[in-house]
């Protein structure tokens, strides 16, 4: 355990060089604007600690970065915050308030038991709870109300009138919620930290190792998201996977081969470049991961950038990424440097890559100490 708790605190102290400075002249796009001031409430935080990182009734809401996939979603009691992840890519996050003392909200793993829009408690003097989210049958919710900065409620988790729609529109019944009181050195990470099982997102070899794969999902015999190929979704107990070595080769029969390449699926890819990482993602579950090269993570961005693959059946197969914005000239090469075509990743990721599959590319941290917290299966 300490080997591994050393391996993420030096990703999460580590930060690029800054010698070189790409700034996109976007500020007025609101995809950019959002990213650039997440990374702005983080410096503020930075030089003047704070236990809640965003003001009351402040949030982000970033839909661009995943536009599909299941939802899990986390609540902090002690930073008084909830991200939104999609496909395991963060998009929202949000100030909330929690229980006051004497009505502290529980923590643990909660599925989402009911939802409905228009709502009145029936313990509180039948109190209203617009875009309520049930969490237990005994009275805890996540629901608007009035956010002063602090806990105040009598258990439920009260959300910003105009954050609220956002989540009750990405979440179902089922959706799993994990409400934890955790002090964190980076309270907010752009990758889940749990599944849409509600288990651990992350194995050790995925931050530790220079490449790591998921073989059962490489190999066809799975799709992502615990579903065997062509068949119903199953518990997705194989989803931890079997880390290939750094550099060796995964090894395939010509069938499955043939099966991976008529396959593919939209994936979400995100990298860290302050903590020189990549992750794939497909429906809410890790696949493969990166170290990126010291030359990429020097890069200094200013909030994120998004790019969506396009294949093309000309130049054997290709395709291109396309930029989400107006405004990344400067940053055109960027995927191809963190992505090289003729590397042994590449070869194996672009074959069960489908079009629509986002890369999102950021200085915000893909990580945080709440990953190694996240329960195993």
């Amino acid at each position: 355990m300490s080997t591994l708790l050393s391996s993420l605190s030096f990703l999460l102290a580590s930060a690029a060089p800054r010698r070189q400075v790409l700034r996109a002249a976007v500020s007025a796009l609101a995809f950019f604007a959002l990213p650039a001031a997440w990374a702005q409430a983080r410096r503020a935080k930075a030089a003047a600690p704070r236990r809640y990182p965003l003001r009351a009734g402040a949030f982000f809401w970033m839909p661009q970065v995943a536009s599909s996939g299941p939802s899990v979603v986390v609540v902090n009691v002690y930073s008084q915050m909830v991200q939104v992840f999609r496909n395991g890519v963060c998009v929202g996050v949000s100030s909330v308030s929690t229980g006051k003392p004497g009505y502290g909200t529980p923590t643990g793993m909660y599925p989402i038991l009911e939802k409905k829009r228009f709502h009145r408690s029936s313990t509180y003097d039948n109190a209203p709870m617009p875009y309520m989210l049930r969490l237990t049958w005994m009275g805890v919710a996540l629901h608007v109300g009035h956010l002063p900065g602090y806990p105040a409620s009598h258990g439920c988790i009260r959300l910003p009138a105009a954050f609220a729609p956002k989540l009750f529109a990405a979440v179902g019944r089922g959706d799993r919620v994990w409400v934890v009181n955790r002090a964190l050195a980076e309270p907010m990470a752009m990758l889940a930290p749990i599944t849409p099982m509600g288990t651990a997102l992350l194995v050790p070899e995925a931050y530790t190792q220079a490449q790591y794969w998921d073989t059962v999902w490489l190999s066809g015999a799975g799709n992502g998201g615990g579903n065997a190929a062509g068949g119903a979704p199953v518990v997705a107990q194989a989803l931890g996977g079997v880390a290939s070595s750094a550099g060796a080769d995964v090894s395939a029969t010509a069938s499955t081969q043939a099966a991976v390449l008529a396959q593919p699926v939209e994936l979400g890819i995100v990298a860290s470049l302050s903590q020189k990482r990549l992750y794939v993602l497909h429906q809410g579950y890790l696949v493969a991961a990166l170290a990126l090269p010291e030359s990429v993570a020097q890069t200094e961005m200013e909030g994120g950038a998004v790019w969506s693959w396009q294949p093309s059946a000309a130049n054997g197969g290709a395709g291109q990424w396309l930029p989400q914005a107006a405004g990344m000239a400067d940053i055109a090469d960027l995927p191809a440097k963190i992505l090289p075509p003729n590397s042994s990743f590449v070869q194996r990721l672009y074959p069960r890559m489908a079009a629509g599959s986002l890369l999102f590319v950021s200085q915000l941290p893909a990580i945080s100490d709440l990953h190694l917290a996240a329960p195993s299966a």
